[in-house]
């Protein structure tokens, strides 16, 4: 051994700055910036200038993916009349500023694909808590059968074969107009009580056709829009869930149907499972149950039972439990949301606090390192 390899240190590489191959993307690092909604569009679901502002301050900040918010593939899937969209050619180019910015400053451009179903036509005002009437321009909602979420949100019109096949037709255009927009990741939003959870859950699920009924009849139709979005996109693009893996109740959908279920994604082409929770009773108050733990557990399951890499999400604050997270092999990606709300270059305090010294800083900020090392400041 050479007495110059003698005096380099291995360098440090902490599992959360370790680089990650899927498909043919590479994301410098496993953080991920989780999907949550903005209501900022003012018009047409057309995103403005504030998407940009937000979404490039977690590229600069040094996010190896953002996965960009809740965005409805036609008008009536919309949660309110301020979501983002891409049913239309129109949206397109606005999207592709925001993905250029990301990808300029080496962060994956991702994208969460949405239909709110029974959930949808509420109101800003009210954080999506009540419909918005007819008279406030509120539209006709559709879900798997005529229930509604709560007092407060209107009943859905039961979707029929015709309907379910128009909306599988507009995932798969709305994923195609998120490659032209420029996005590498798509995760298609199955969790929450919105539309395709839904389906998977027999507490909303009443139907008496194909798609109710057995676990594998409430599986079909979000199996068929993946099936639908797989072949309308390119092979290298990354295709992600999001899931809620329980209902938090008696006779709901729980974690073993969530396995399975993450079991036939992989076999239809899904690459990566965004384990959550809860979402699909109105009126209750989930936070006695819906712990980050459990979700992390879950997570930890479904990524061992499945062979489907996973990403962990809720309350991951600190750098150090992010990294255990990692290590423990509890998932393949840390997805964050309040704690980069909080501090959108968090990254740059897990790598001080990891020692990491893999991490870089943008061109335009590693004057500072220079300086410091300059002066042999501590």
């Amino acid at each position: 051994m050479s007495t110059d390899s003698k005096q380099q240190p291995p360098q440090v590489v902490s599992k959360l700055f370790e680089p990650l191959t899927i498909k043919r993307t590479q994301f410098k690092n496993r953080i991920g910036v989780s999907p949550m909604v903005t209501w900022a569009a003012k018009e047409d679901g057309l995103p403005v200038d504030f998407h940009l502002a937000h979404y490039g301050q977690f590229a600069l900040g040094g996010a190896g993916l953002v996965v960009c918010e809740a965005t409805a593939v036609e008008p009536r899937g919309r949660i309110t009349a301020a979501d983002t969209g891409l049913w239309s050619d129109k949206h397109v180019q606005p999207w592709r500023r925001v993905t250029d910015l990301l990808r300029s400053l080496g962060c994956v451009p991702g994208i969460q694909l949405a239909h709110a179903g029974r959930k949808a036509s509420t109101s800003v005002e009210s954080r999506s808590s009540q419909s918005l009437a007819t008279s406030q321009g509120g539209w006709d909602t559709v879900g798997p059968s005529g229930l509604a979420f709560s007092d407060q949100i209107k009943e859905p019109k039961a979707a029929t074969v015709v309907d379910l096949e128009v909306i599988g037709d507009a995932f798969a255009s709305a994923a195609q107009r998120a490659v032209r927009a420029g996005f590498e990741f798509i995760e298609l939003h199955f969790a929450h009580g919105y539309l395709l959870s839904t389906f998977l859950s027999p507490l909303t699920n009443q139907r008496q056709d194909k798609y109710g009924g057995s676990l594998e009849n409430r599986m079909r139709f979000g199996l068929e829009i993946v099936d639908k979005v797989r072949v309308a996109i390119p092979n290298d693009i990354v295709l992600a869930v999001r899931i809620s893996f329980t209902d938090y109740a008696d006779d709901g959908w729980e974690l073993k149907q969530s396995v399975e279920f993450a079991k036939q994604l992989k076999a239809h082409g899904v690459d990566l499972v965004d384990v959550s929770s809860g979402g699909i009773i109105g009126g209750i108050d989930y936070s006695p149950f819906n712990t980050a733990d459990q979700q992390h557990s879950a997570a930890a399951v479904i990524q061992r039972d499945s062979g489907l890499p996973t990403a962990a999400v809720g309350k991951i604050i600190d750098p150090l439990f992010a990294e255990r997270l990692l290590k423990d092999n509890v998932s393949t990606f840390v997805f964050i949301g309040r704690a980069f709300l909080n501090e959108a270059h968090w990254p740059y305090r897990a790598s001080d606090l990891l020692q990491d010294q893999s991490f870089k800083y943008p061109q335009s900020y590693d004057w500072c390192i220079g300086w410091t090392a300059f002066f042999k400041w501590p």
